[in-house]
């Protein structure tokens, strides 16, 4: 089995600023439930946005929720 990959934690300002730019977002997952609802930040070279996701049987929707 080869070895996991850990997400880069994204609950902390300093550790948000070690991210390099990027245009897909780190998700963190709010629950133990596969599906549900994550929070992601995405990471620009001036600052950074919150995306939350939801997601269902039928349903995947992304929403901004504004500059971090």
């Amino acid at each position: 089995m080869g070895a996991k990959t850990e997400t880069p934690k994204i609950d902390t300002p300093a550790r948000r600023r070690r991210l390099p730019p990027a245009k897909a977002p780190v998700w963190a997952a709010i629950g133990q439930a596969r599906g549900g609802l994550k929070l992601g930040y995405r990471k620009a070279p001036r600052g950074g946005v919150w995306i939350a996701k939801v997601i269902g049987p039928e349903l995947r929707q992304e929403t901004v929720l504004g500059p971090a």
